[in-house]
């Protein structure tokens, strides 16, 4: 299975693209980043993301349209390296975090933004997002997100 992972880290500098191979050997699932690239937001782009971030005041507005303004900057990416790889199964997007809720040292909420659907609607995959909270609600931070043994 071949899968693409996008994300965007608390630098709010661009997207991380890599492509993975995954296959079952011996009981146990390998994977073999096969492609990989990093993406600089537009200048203008970025801007209004640190603009509209923690602790400056925003609105509903500003963060619909950079939730649509940066879902379709990680769609423009996963298009590239989905064609330059030959497609791909699935796409995983971690999304654009804007605001990470810690109290008393435990996470309690997360919101990354950048629409899933855009990314679905230009590569033709199934696309997992919004993963982090699950980790959160499993006892963890929400990042690094990984697996729990």
């Amino acid at each position: 299975m071949r899968v693409l992972g996008l994300i965007s880290g608390t630098s709010h500098d661009g997207i991380d693209a890599a492509v993975v191979d995954f296959a079952a050997e011996g009981g146990a699932v390998r994977g073999e980043v096969t492609a990989s690239t990093s993406v600089p937001y537009a200048p203008e782009l970025r801007a209004r993301l640190i603009a509209a971030l923690p602790p400056a005041q925003t609105t509903l507005a500003e963060v619909c349209e950079l939730d649509t303004l940066i879902g379709q900057a990680f769609a423009d990416v996963a298009a590239a390296v989905t064609s330059e790889v030959g497609g791909v199964d699935a796409v995983c997007s971690h999304g654009q975090t804007v605001y990470h809720w810690v109290d008393g040292g435990q996470a309690r909420g997360t919101l990354q933004i950048g629409q899933p659907a855009w990314i679905a609607e230009r590569t033709g995959a199934p696309v997992v997002s919004d993963i982090r909270i699950r980790d959160i609600t499993a006892g963890g931070h929400g990042a690094p997100a990984r697996p729990r043994l």
